[in-house]
């Protein structure tokens, strides 16, 4: 079996060359068998079949790719729950007016809370931890202080905000005249005059440990190569090693290369081994961790592209992105089609996709017996980092009745004239209000009429009542990931107008506004890319098919582009809030199912578009 589909060779130079198999309903099948004759064994020969076909002369050869080869030993790190794990080691003591240098590699996991975090701890009064700086993000930051005088601690704050899901290097250093605090070897801030002390204490990691009495929350995330020195190691900016090696100096090191059991393990040869209590062993995957975005040349782009927008950002920034893009792009920041849809453009970037666990055990409480939706609250997680290398334009809001009208002829919605709900909707003109009461299956069919209308190259195939995926410059709906990004466009709090509901009310029409009917889109607040109801008014169907881990099965990594394909499945994702749920229904993370065949009075869709369509048109 070949995963391609059974298509025509390209005539011209074809450079690593793949048909999806989205494109077709045949695969290909190479190599010879016992049951053709010679003919059919050639080098070139081509042949095909069903997917769901199984014969005797017919199975596959498995590829590897040769990174994961070299990742042949394994490479651990411990994660820490913020709850009750931390790992702690005897008590160290320097030499006399010795200096010292704390560091580690270190990954925040999830969002920054309105909380303090402690990371690594060696008494009361010397530590790193993660503090939280403004609804926008935390803080990496450092205390030293040897003396019990609380009124004397040297605080020490990273000057950007920290990124979370992104392995981050951290060093204090004490050279018994001032302290310096380095993120990724480059120093923070200002440089804070100290004292020495000879006893550091003992090393609590990942705390709430009970004796290490910090006041502080316990981190969630991951530690990996930490090491106590009796040295002021750095000084200056510099490019921290990533694998720690002892030296005379070295008081302490913990490459954590265990990978089971619960003893941390000392490499400097002093015998400081530590005891792990609740954290877990993982996996490091260094080359997902490695943010993305650091590269000379981010996913194909020229070296001269604009920065992707990169969560968390505030709303000037949005608009200085999409600016930014639009202008690289040559196209405008909004576009208006013939019918009237309008259009904003949504630069590429990385963000952190799905909910934290505090939200899903929230949202849990709300359904105690309905265990089909604690599964979909479920399948919210893990929180994990997803890029897209691609700009595109997303509808500024749903799409209304009178375009469904213009494009199709009819109009389907409950809140209409002729509808179910005409009633409550008397003496309105509901042109304005968003189409709804249409399927899945519907929304596929508007594109595709509309793309053809404008003479762009239809998303979808629609053929006897089926609908296959293939490649073209029309409309369509966006993917999970795409709508998450845009709806957050750039916030990482529950709603992207903030944590609290009467946040969210305020902004949006939700189940707590006072006419439980949907209201006239683009007139409620629009969120920082300019887009309005995405967490109000009626749900959105999302092209992606709906598999309760989709698209978060690339664990705690980084997630490009991700997308479940729809072909074979029968429900289908939507997303956003309404005017009917409940607030919890409308966090920015919140995903829902229903079968593609099936319209309700609460689903609308937003439709998308890609930049290539918008330059022909302009």
């Amino acid at each position: 079996w070949d995963p391609a589909f059974y298509g025509k060779f390209e005539e011209d130079a074809a450079i690593n060359p793949f048909i999806p198999f989205s494109a077709g309903s045949q695969r290909v099948i190479r190599g010879g068998d016992w049951y053709y004759n010679t003919s059919r064994c050639r080098s070139s020969s081509r042949g095909d079949d069903r997917p769901t076909t199984r014969r005797a002369h017919i199975g596959f050869r498995v590829v590897l790719v040769v990174d994961a080869v070299k990742a042949s030993k394994p490479d651990y790190s411990l994660e820490y729950d913020g709850v009750t794990s931390y790992s702690v080691t005897p008590t160290l003591q320097i030499q006399e007016n010795q200096p010292w240098t704390i560091e580690g590699w270190v990954t925040a996991l999830g969002r920054p809370l309105q909380k303090n975090h402690a990371v690594f701890i060696l008494n009361p009064r010397i530590n790193l931890a993660l503090t939280h700086g403004s609804e926008s993000g935390s803080y990496w930051s450092g205390l030293s202080n040897p003396k019990a005088d609380q009124s004397a601690n040297r605080f020490h704050s990273s000057d950007q905000f920290a990124t979370f899901n992104k392995e981050t290097h951290l060093a204090l250093v004490n050279d018994g005249k001032s302290v310096r605090f380095f993120v990724d070897g480059v120093l923070q801030q200002s440089v804070i005059e100290a004292e020495l002390s000879n006893e550091l204490g003992h090393l609590n990691i990942g705390p709430p440990n009970p004796k290490a009495h910090t006041g502080m929350a316990g981190f969630r995330g991951r530690l990996d190569e930490v090491r106590i020195s009796q040295v002021a190691r750095y000084q200056q900016n510099f490019q921290p090693e990533r694998r720690f090696e002892p030296d005379e100096q070295t008081l302490a090191l913990y490459h954590f290369d265990e990978g089971e059991g619960d003893v941390l393990n000392d490499s400097s040869g002093n015998g400081h081994h530590g005891q792990i209590v609740g954290a877990s062993w993982v996996r490091a995957d260094r080359s997902q961790i490695e943010p993305l975005s650091k590269q000379t040349e981010w996913h194909g782009w020229p070296a001269d592209a604009p920065p992707p927008a990169i969560a968390p950002f505030d709303a000037a920034q949005a608009r200085k992105h999409q600016e930014e893009w639009a202008k690289y792009l040559g196209v405008p920041v909004e576009y208006e089609n013939s019918i009237g849809m309008k259009f904003r453009l949504i630069p590429p970037g990385e963000f952190l996709m799905g909910s934290t666990p505090e939200e899903i055990e929230a949202a849990l409480k709300q359904f105690p017996d309905k265990p089909e939706e604690q599964l979909w609250i479920q399948s919210e997680g893990p929180q994990h980092r997803v890029v897209l290398t691609q700009p595109f334009y997303l509808g500024l809001t749903e799409l209304t009745q009178s375009q469904y009208f213009q494009i199709k002829g009819a109009n389907p919605s409950a809140h209409s004239p002729t509808g179910v709900k005409k009633d409550l909707v008397a003496d309105m003109d509901t042109g304005n209000l968003p189409v709804e009461l249409i399927t899945w299956g519907m929304a596929t069919d508007f594109c595709q009429t509309l793309s053809e209308q404008e003479k762009l190259s239809s998303c979808y195939l629609r053929t006897d009542g089926n609908c296959e995926l293939v490649e073209g410059t029309g409309y369509r709906m966006p993917t999970e990931a795409q709508w998450e990004f845009a709806c957050r466009a750039g916030t990482i709090t529950r709603f992207w107008s903030g944590e609290n509901d009467s946040e969210l009310t305020a902004v949006e029409h939700t189940s707590d506004s006072s006419l439980q009917v949907t209201r006239e889109v683009g007139t409620s607040k629009a969120n920082p890319f300019g887009l309005f109801e995405m967490l109000g008014n009626v749900h959105e169907w999302i092209e992606d098919g709906a598999v309760l881990d989709a698209p978060h099965t690339s664990g705690p990594g980084v997630a490009v582009d991700p997308f479940h394909p729809f072909s074979g499945i029968e429900h289908r994702i939507f997303r956003g809030g309404n005017n009917f749920r409940r607030l919890h229904d409308c966090r920015a993370g919140a995903r829902h199912c229903y079968s593609r065949h099936v319209g309700t009075a609460g689903i609308g869709v937003r439709i998308a578009l890609t930049v290539e369509a918008v330059r022909s048109l302009i």
